[in-house]
Formats: C-alpha cells, sequence, structure tokens
C-alpha cells in the first residue's frame, strides 16, 4: 500500500473484471436460457456467488482509508458524490429516454402515472425496477438493489467510528468475529439463509465489514500466496454450502484484497467498473426485447459489453470524473461549515455557563 502510494492498480483491474462478471451472469439471466440455472446449481455457483461480496470488500477496504482521511461529514460527501451522479443520470435516462421510446401506454398516460414517478426515487436508493408499459413489466434494472446495500454499509461504518471502534482493531475484528459466528449459527439451526439466485444482503454487509477489517491490519496480515491458495479454498467450499455462506466473507476478503494488491499496469481509460454496473441491464434488456426477445446470449453478450463500456466510458469522463473533482470545493466548505458549527455550539454553551442564575429564575417580564 505504501508503495503505491495508497493507490494499488490491482483494484482497478478488479473492479471491472467483477463489473463483467455481473454483466455476463445477467446477459445469460435475461436470454432466459437454461444454462443460467446449470450455472446457479452446479459446482460453478461458488464462482458467481463471490462477485458481489468481492465488490462490497473492495469498497470496504477502500473507503476506510477515506474515513481515516476526512471528517465523518466529509467522508459521507465523498461517497454521495461517487454513487448519485452516474446513478442519477442512469435512472433519468431509463425514465425519460429509454422508457417513452419503448412504453405501450400514451406518453401522457406514461408521464402522469405512479409508477414513473416513483422510478426516480431510485436516485435516492428507494429502488424500483419497472416503468410502466416497458418491456411488459419486465425489470429494467435489476443491478441496482444493492445500492441501498451499500448505503447501509457506510452509515454502519459511521456509527462505528463515532462509537470509537475503527480506531480499537482488536475490539472490532472480535465483533467481526462473533458477529460472523451468529449468522452462521442463525443460518444452520434457524434457516436463517434463504437460498436464492444470489448472496443476501446480510452477507454483502459482513463482506463490507470484512473489507474494513483487512485494511485496519493490513500491517499484520502477511501477504503470502500459499495463505491466498488456503482462503480460495475455503472460500469456494464455504459458498458452495448455503449454511455456511458467511464464513465466506473473511478468506474471501483476503483473495480479494491479495489480487487488489497486485502491481500491474494502470489503466489508461478511467475508472468505468461503476458505469458498466449501472448502464448494462437497461441495456441488456433492451437489446433482449426490442429484438423480439429472439437474441441468443453468445450475440447479446459482446454486444451488452461493448455497450456498456462506451456508456461507461461517457459516464466517467462527463459525469463521474468531473463530480470527484468537485471534492476540492466541496471538502474545505465542508470543514468550514463543520467549523462554524462547533463554534455555535461552545458559544451557546459559554453563554449559558455565564448567567446560570438568570436561567434558573428568569425575568417574568420576559417570559
Amino acid at each position: 500500500m505504501r508503495a503505491e502510494q495508497g493507490h494499488p492498480t490491482g483494484f482497478d483491474y478488479l473492479r471491472l473484471g467483477l463489473a463483467l462478471s455481473v454483466l455476463s451472469m445477467h446477459v445469460v439471466y435475461i436470454s432466459d436460457h437454461p444454462l443460467w440455472k446449470l450455472l446457479w446449481t452446479t459446482w460453478f455457483a461458488p464462482f458467481e456467488l463471490v462477485i458481489l461480496p468481492a465488490f462490497f470488500v473492495v469498497s470496504g477496504f477502500l473507503v476506510t482509508g477515506s474515513l481515516f482521511r476526512n471528517s465523518i461529514p466529509q467522508f459521507l460527501a465523498l461517497r454521495a458524490l461517487r454513487i448519485v451522479p452516474a446513478l442519477a443520470v442512469v435512472v433519468i435516462f431509463s425514465a425519460l429516454v429509454l422508457g417513452v421510446l419503448v412504453t405501450t401506454l400514451p406518453i401522457g398516460a406514461y408521464l402522469k402515472s405512479g409508477m414513473f414517478h416513483a422510478y426516480f426515487l431510485n436516485i435516492v436508493g428507494d429502488i424500483h425496477y419497472q416503468l410502466p408499459g416497458v418491456f411488459g413489466g419486465r425489470t429494467i434494472n435489476t443491478q441496482l438493489w444493492t445500492i441501498p446495500v451499500e448505503s447501509e454499509c457506510y452509515m454502519f461504518l459511521v456509527v462505528l467510528s463515532l462509537a470509537g471502534l475503527v480506531r480499537r482493531t482488536a475490539l472490532f475484528a472480535g465483533i467481526l468475529l462473533a458477529a460472523t459466528v451468529a449468522m452462521t449459527v442463525l443460518a444452520v439451526h434457524h434457516s436463517w439463509y434463504q437460498a436464492n439466485w444470489n448472496v443476501p444482503g446480510r452477507m454483502l454487509v459482513l463482506s463490507f465489514m470484512c473489507g474494513v477489517a483487512a485494511f485496519l491490519l493490513k500491517s499484520r496480515i502477511a501477504h503470502t500466496r500459499s495463505l491466498f491458495l488456503a482462503c480460495a479454498l475455503a472460500t469456494y467450499v464455504f459458498l458452495g454450502i448455503p449454511d455456511l455462506v458467511f464464513l465466506a466473507a473473511a478468506p474471501l476478503a483476503y483473495i480479494t484484497v491479495y489480487i487488489g494488491l497486485l502491481r500491474l499496469r494502470p489503466i489508461q481509460f478511467g475508472d468505468l467498473s461503476y458505469g458498466v454496473y449501472l448502464f448494462h441491464f437497461p441495456i441488456a434488456r433492451s437489446l433482449y426485447e426490442l429484438t423480439g426477445r429472439q437474441l441468443t446470449w453468445e450475440v447479446m453478450l459482446p454486444l451488452t459489453v461493448v455497450l456498456s463500456m462506451a456508456c461507461a466510458a461517457l459516464s466517467w469522463n462527463l459525469v463521474e470524473q468531473p463530480s470527484l473533482h468537485q471534492k476540492r470545493r466541496v471538502l474545505p466548505w465542508i470543514a468550514a461549515a463543520s467549523n462554524r458549527v462547533v463554534r455555535l455550539r461552545l458559544d451557546g454553551a459559554n453563554r449559558r455557563d455565564a448567567a446560570p442564575d438568570e436561567a434558573a429564575d428568569p425575568d417574568p417580564q420576559n417570559i
């Protein structure tokens, strides 16, 4: 981490690879090919189950450094700058361009629909998956279900920071271990884990926290190939047994961070991972539906990759990167606002301390 000045290039490749993996799985899902069920019910299933938790490990590992570098208001502002602008573009484009072009309803009825209005709540994390009269009510943004979970992770991290637990590394690790054991016991004895086509949100939160723990313990954890292989095997085994899936979070965190810390050549075209994640599902759904649901996944996959990468490049250069550059203005403003709030509170406390008698026995006329 020190050698790469806090920005190891392996994480850039890892994020993009994970985003393209999600894209590939969704293309097979949208095409309704039997391969979808085979992938989730055979020996290959753990390789799919690892994708989203790995995303959350990366997030937890990287944003913890941001939390230490900034105040909590600044940290939350940076998270909003990273997530909201591109998300807003996807939501607005889907509702006002894609939806208007393909809806089977009259345009007036479409624009007046409560479903249409509710769709914009996606921007603030209240997820809605359909637009009125669009593709027979089929989902056009299934991938957005992780956005509220990501926000939940940030809030958990803030609460733990306010409680002082983030700086008490041993206590944080102990709580995380206890939570992992408790969740596993609940899964084994009380059917807490419900098997479906993905890992539960609780697993994503746990993976995020394991990423946080990896950052906090980074100076104590060995970076060795043998440990990587052992953790890879443990991850595969635990993810293959539904009731033990929560035990996979810690070894998964190790293999994810191990890959992220690899020294690779910098990617020259920017960070397209978030854009690919946001844009791919509406693109794949549109390709499939607009071709009469006849497009095979083998043809749809390269088309979706190319179009998603193109949209992600536009999003990075026109929306995401310019938004991130605003932190140079936003962070000082938040720091100044926070200082003003602190001074106002101190001044109020000083005034109360300076006139205790008046506060205890006020003048009736003033009342």
